[in-house]
């Protein structure tokens, strides 16, 4: 049984020190009314989740190593069914890695969430993929839920952007494992991504 939690949208963006340079290229998207987490994929793009889309006056902070604020200019594209929003801003962002073709994350590989959930930017949370295609989400387990806030944030592989943040929830304790229920995160599935961010 799984129990979706509503993502909590909080004031205020306090540094984490980042535990992977190559992980530290984390986007900080902040409104009047809301808050969400994105990464960037160029020098002036930000990928992060379509739902995202009505924060009101948005701005964006380059978080690492110093807060660095961008203006904000269009939306680029979006996929609504895979939740999926391409952001333009002011340049200067450095782009992470992302996944290519021939990289084909498998089941139990260890994943990092990076973002800032309730505004604590630079927040990275381990995990590992617990499902890849699940029609439309893929599914990935953290054994902490210090991700809540965190929507729009990219899941990394090994140094590699393969999808984003986009709904938290908990897997029911199983008996046999000592009431353990990690934090379950969905996020697109890796076609969907590939196909999105195809020719960035």
């Amino acid at each position: 049984m799984k129990k979706l939690l509503a993502l909590l949208l909080l004031a205020g963006c306090a540094l984490n020190p980042p535990v992977k340079q190559e992980l530290a290229n984390s986007v900080f998207l902040d409104g009047d009314n809301a808050e969400c987490s994105g990464t960037a994929v160029s020098d002036r793009l930000v990928l992060t989740a379509y739902h995202c889309k009505n924060i009101e006056n948005m701005v964006a902070y380059e978080v690492y190593p110093t807060l660095v604020k961008h203006a904000f200019v269009r939306v680029v594209k979006f996929d609504e069914a895979n939740d999926l929003m391409l952001l333009e801003f002011s340049p200067g962002f450095v782009p992470v890695k992302l996944a290519g073709k021939d990289d084909r994350p498998q089941v139990g590989d260890p994943v990092q969430l990076v973002g800032c959930p309730m505004g604590h930017c630079n927040t990275i949370t381990e995990g590992f993929i617990s499902e890849l295609v699940n029609e439309k989400f893929g599914h990935f387990v953290f054994s902490a839920a210090g991700f809540v806030g965190g929507s729009g944030g990219g899941v990394f592989w090994h140094g590699k952007l393969i999808s984003v943040m986009q709904a938290i929830g908990y897997e029911q304790a199983n008996p046999m494992s000592q009431n353990y229920a990690p934090s379950i995160s969905y996020g697109a599935t890796l076609d969907a991504f590939q196909a999105f961010v195809k020719g960035l």
